[in-house]
């Protein structure tokens, strides 16, 4: 039943779950994915339609393929059901993947040995596991717990820190291996529970509220207290009598911030996740202090660390697989002087007698043919499998790809304005390829042009969120959104190429924060992001292609992939080196997977930014600026919260609703408003302190090193506006909280699931067994503690357990964890009540729908039209 459970909850990340489920389900209906993948591919049109001799044949064939598969909807399409009045109806339809993404065991055996350059020479890495040092510290933490108590020294500890100890040590026995580690665990508590009962009483009764509600009470102390020192780190430094290794000492600093980077992975991701709840008093992304000391990019990290390598499984018909199609070599597309509209970068628009457009893309300088045929499958493949997948965007429709002289393609365009950068772009060779497609017009609209109206850019950004993370969920990555970079000088002899790493702190060497972006509205100036949709998908990589030693990530993620770059300890003695943090780079996919999602975002990001900076400029009145921007802000949270919707199955709500917890919507206002119009720029020097203030709430302010132009702002090249002074940070620190929040919410989910799948499997196996009964209920406790907040089909999952329990051993004595099953199976039977009744009154209002006259039969009119 477990392996049937772990599929069914996988849909989280492949796909939206359903938010509530009725019936436990047995192993006899487990499903092979591969064979869904199989029953799809005969559903779909398996020849496609070779195009003739002209666009009019083509689109006759190509309207006959679509009826027929229109047809064969229909036929496959159920019979509506009648309207359940008891359950709400799933409104979910679940779609097929072709891809499906997991975790091994082993890394990439490509990678070359960790090294270090030391004076001159490569020295071999020792690898040091992550687990292993958190292992130890905590190891040596208890060992100083247990010396304590044996000195008596328990009444020097704050009231505040014994209530930390004893809580966490409840925690870690409720996830102890073996009986003999939790006796030990329970042996250590017992003093703290008896010290706090008869010294201090109002703190133990606190400390039993946690202990009543949770197997792992020391998630909800941390999310409850005001301030955010780490107790455990203290106590060690403090009482631990051995001596600390070079590497423990590392983990430490690097770790200070919170206890919680100590936790056993059940514990640390139910952190992670339930820290994003509105009750939490504290906001662990940040510490608010005159010197503000970031933390987030911490989080992800020491969540990263955790996880195995991601892998992912193309099925037989994906695109990477045997998913191409035939390029059509034999279609000629005839250009005409006349129907030429205009040149748009290489590519020459025609218009045509429908009211879309006929694009010629030629070959670029020293572009290979290759790439024109990646484009034309790549449209082709996502044109077959637009309904699969949900697609939003208006796809390009290939026709055609050939070679045609060069001379031909300029006498047809040589009066166009843009006619001298168009010959400079293409290639010098006697004949060039070119790519034939018809797309609409808004195809080559590019997404930040002004001239949409808020409503019409809204929908595109929508569009284009959505698309590029259901592809992301099919491994297709585009790699290539927007020219992002740092720097443009000296790009060659950069690892990174000067490309913009969107989680630099988590793939470079001591970055605390994000970095200047240069030229920020040239850097979308092209964006492969239109009102259409997505767009130039030849642009495109498998994901296998980010988890794995290949051409793009040895050319862009070189030092990540060698580990080098982390916190190296040489002995001189021995002419050795070791490294905490080299186990980062075998799970390097990892990292780059989060980057990917967060590239998207800042994408969006900029694009939205270039849209306000043009709109507004058009604006006079003050307020009506602040609202454009505001609505920015606003659609900028939106699309995060839509990529988590995406990517876990969290509905979108409670996504915004976490994500406002993590990020605040107004300082990400002020923000974007300042730094991405150059209305700062007339500014003097003692109203652009004042500004600070305003800007960064509580923390220290943008120090500005860099001369600004006037009329533009900060800029290296005085020409284009930077985001950021020369050699400083980004100064869109709230967008860069929104970042991090969202990727740890994305993955924190996925591996909080991973951990909720093993509870499920430990709990089977207790039901099993001939163990006590406190301990299957325990089980099922830790189950309902993993669940995901709010998540109704979770609970209800781990709520089926507990009734099991019951079944197997009845008792008539209530318990904590009596009580707490108790207060789900109350919100449970409110949730169907509530259902039921709106239901029926959606019910009731079709059927009255149905009796009411039409208005045609209606004599009287109370609000007749006056002419």
């Amino acid at each position: 039943m477990f392996e049937f459970f772990k599929k069914l909850i996988s849909d989280y990340f492949q796909g939206t779950p359903p938010e509530i489920e009725e019936t436990r389900v047995t192993k006899n209906d487990e499903v092979d994915f591969i064979k869904d993948f199989e029953m799809q591919e005969r559903r779909e049109s398996t020849v496609p339609v070779k195009q003739k001799k002209v666009i009019n044949e083509t689109e006759k064939t190509t309207k006959k393929e679509h009826q027929t598969l229109e047809t064969l909807e229909k036929l496959e399409k159920p019979k509506k059901p009648k309207m359940n009045l008891f359950k709400t109806s799933d409104k979910t339809v679940k779609k097929s993947r072709f891809a499906r993404m997991g975790e091994t065991d082993t890394h990439d055996k490509s990678l070359l040995p960790a090294s270090k350059f030391v004076s001159g020479r490569s020295i071999q890495l020792k690898e040091i596991s992550f687990e292993t040092t958190r292992s130890e510290l905590i190891q040596i933490y208890l060992l100083s717990i247990s010396q304590c108590i044996k000195a008596n020294k328990l009444k020097e500890l704050s009231p505040q820190a014994l209530a930390g100890h004893y809580l966490l040590i409840k925690s870690l026995a409720a996830v102890a291996q073996n009986l003999t580690e939790k006796s030990q665990l329970l042996a250590l508590e017992k003093p703290f529970g008896n010290y706090l009962k008869s010294k201090e009483s109002t703190t133990w009764s606190i400390v039993n509220d946690y202990t009543r509600d949770s197997e792992f009470p020391i998630v909800q102390w941390l999310k409850n207290q005001s301030s955010n020192s780490n107790f455990m780190v203290s106590f060690i430094i403090d009482n631990n009598k051995g001596t600390l290794t070079r590497n423990q000492n590392a983990f430490i600093q690097q770790f200070k911030d919170s206890p919680a980077f100590f936790f056993p992975n059940p514990i640390y991701m139910s952190w992670i996740t339930h820290g994003y709840e509105k009750d939490s008093n504290i906001n662990p992304m940040y510490n608010i202090s005159k010197k503000t000391h970031y933390y987030h990019a911490t989080i992800t990290d020491n969540l990263l660390l955790r996880t195995q390598p991601k892998q992912v499984t193309f099925a037989p018909k994906h695109y990477y697989e045997k998913g191409k199609g035939t390029v059509d070599t034999d279609f000629r597309y005839t250009m005409h002087q006349s129907n030429l509209l205009r040149i748009q970068g290489r590519t020459l628009l025609f218009t045509d007698d429908s009211e879309e457009l006929i694009a010629v893309k030629v070959q670029k300088k020293g572009e290979p043919q290759a790439n024109l045929t990646e484009e034309f499958q790549m449209a082709d493949y996502l044109q077959k499998h637009k309904n699969r997948l949900d697609l939003q965007s208006q796809l390009p429709r290939p026709l055609g790809q050939y070679s045609v002289k060069r001379t031909e393609i300029l006498e047809k365009c040589i009066k166009s304005p843009h006619y001298r950068q168009f010959v400079d772009l293409i290639g010098d060779t006697r004949d060039l390829e070119v790519y034939v497609y018809k797309a609409p017009a808004s195809y080559f609209t590019y997404l930040h042009d002004e001239h949409q109206s808020f409503s019409d850019f809204t929908a595109s950004v929508k569009r284009n969120i959505h698309d590029l993370f259901v592809l992301l969920r099919e491994g297709i990555v585009f790699s290539q959104l927007a020219d992002i970079f740092h720097t443009h000088s000296e790009e060659d002899g950069r690892l990174d190429k000067g490309r913009y790493q969107a989680l630099v702190q988590l793939l470079s060497v001591f970055q605390s924060q994000l970095g200047r972006l240069d030229k920020w509205q040239k850097a979308v100036e092209f964006v492969n992001l239109r009102a259409s949709g997505i767009a130039d998908l030849g642009d495109s990589l498998p994901i296998t292609s980010l988890l794995s030693d290949s051409e793009y990530t040895r050319k862009y993620f070189s030092e990540l992939l060698t580990g080098g770059y982390h916190q190296t300890f040489f002995d001189s003695s021995t002419g050795s080196a070791s490294s905490l943090y080299t186990g980062k780079r075998k799970l390097f996919g990892n990292y780059l997977y989060l980057n990917t999602i967060a590239e998207y975002l800042l994408v969006i990001q900029l694009v939205l930014g270039s849209y306000g900076d043009k709109v507004t400029r058009k604006i006079d009145d003050p307020s009506t600026k602040q609202y454009m921007w505001q609505q920015l802000a606003e659609l900028m949270f939106d699309s995060c919260a839509e990529a988590v919707t995406l990517m876990t199955g969290i509905p979108h709500s409670r996504a915004l609703a976490l994500l406002n917890q993590r990020a605040k919507i107004d300082n990400h206002l002020q923000q974007t408003q300042f730094w991405m119009t150059p209305d700062y720029a007339d500014l003097d020097e003692s109203e652009m302190r004042m500004q600070q203030y305003v800007l960064y709430p509580g923390e220290a302010g943008y120090e500005i090193n860099s001369e600004i132009i006037p009329g533009i702002g900060l800029s290296v090249d005085g020409i284009n506006q930077d985001l950021g002074g020369y050699n400083q940070e980004l100064p869109l620190r709230e967008f860069e909280k929104l970042l991090y929040a969202t990727v740890t919410l994305i993955e924190g989910t996925t591996q909080l699931d991973k951990e909720f799948f093993k509870q499920i499997e430990q709990t089977e196996a207790l039901i099993m067994s001939n163990c006590s009964a406190e301990d299957c209920y325990q089980a099922a406790a830790k189950l309902l503690d993993m669940a995901r907040p709010e998540c109704h089909f979770q609970k209800r999952l781990a709520l089926s357990y507990y009734e099991e329990i019951k079944l197997k051993y009845p008792s008539s004595l209530q318990t904590d964890i009596d009580k707490r099953f108790e207060k789900v199976e109350k919100h449970f039977a409110v949730k169907t009540i509530q259902s039921f009744w709106r239901n029926y009154q959606t019910h009731k209002k079709l059927g009255s729908e149905e009796h009411a006259p039409s208005p045609g039969d209606s004599i009287v009119r109370k609000h007749p039209l006056i002419a």
